[in-house]
């Protein structure tokens, strides 16, 4: 728990609201969940981020998470994801950052949290774009030249690679949260703050609650790699890499569980 939550919901010329009483960003989610804030991480996230990465229903999904996840783990963790939610905001005043034409270097905010009745607010999970790495290409030298090429395109280029990372508490899981958590950052933030237009996700094959979640949010399939040993997940090598396009659910509904499409994700990426 922490300190009163921001009130009042979002509107669309400006998704991004600040709260003058923690001096941050955050974005509020719209209905039905509009009692969900995405912000930045804080350091009372550390114990929650610990519980997602060491649930067996999430971490047999990860690639690059440490397991066990320590606290020391987690504390670097938060650190990281905070540094770049501070670098994404440098420099840009609280005034500008909610203008609706300043480009950003894309979503200075990432943990959802849930607003208590009593105006308090609970860590629920994560949600974060991050210029994609390409760590399954397997060839090292194409791998670094595209992650170098990626990495360096100037802030707003159409070109650049987003990569799409969820995880989320499994108290919260088949409530439909973390699809409209993705496809409103996507549509209302990434796409018209941060310029982007290519979004990837990996996903292993036999994740099927986090493929059915990709597919609801409008990613495609593009294609299914299978590792190689040195790739440091021991339970599953089959990996799926989607591409987001917004008429995605109609082409790939055969991954829908029910009418409703609530079926949600344990972990979508590492």
């Amino acid at each position: 728990m922490a300190t009163r939550a921001p009130r009042g919901p979002p509107t669309k010329a400006s998704v991004l609201q600040w709260d003058a009483q923690t001096n941050e960003p955050y974005i509020r989610l719209p209905h039905p969940y509009s009692d969900f804030i995405v912000t930045p991480t804080r350091p009372s996230d550390i114990s929650d981020i610990m519980s997602i990465f060491n649930d067996p229903r999430v971490y047999q999904w990860l690639t690059f998470i440490p397991h066990p996840f320590t606290q020391e783990h987690a504390t670097q963790w938060v650190l990281d994801m905070k540094r770049k939610s501070d670098s994404i905001m440098d420099g840009v005043s609280p005034i500008l950052s909610l203008s609706q034409g300043h480009i950003m270097d894309g979503c200075p905010v990432h943990v959802l949290r849930k607003v208590l009745p009593d105006g308090r607010y609970a860590f629920v999970g994560n949600i974060s774009f991050k210029r994609c790495r390409f760590w399954y290409v397997e060839d090292e030298k194409e791998r670094s030249r595209l992650a170098y090429e990626n990495e360096t395109k100037p802030i707003g280029d159409p070109g650049i690679v987003w990569s799409l990372s969820v995880h989320l508490l499994p108290t919260h899981h088949s409530q439909g949260l973390m699809t409209t958590a993705a496809r409103y950052l996507i549509t209302e933030w990434m796409i018209p703050r941060a310029g982007a237009e290519i979004f990837l996700v990996d996903i292993f094959e036999a994740n099927i609650g986090s493929m059915r979640m990709a597919v609801k949010v409008g990613f495609v399939l593009q294609e299914t790699l299978l590792l190689t040993s040195d790739i440091p997940n021991r339970f599953h090598k089959r990996l799926c890499l989607l591409r987001w396009r917004d008429d995605g659910r109609i082409q790939y509904e055969g991954y829908w569980t029910n009418e409703d499409g609530i079926d949600e994700a344990c972990g979508m990426k590492q």
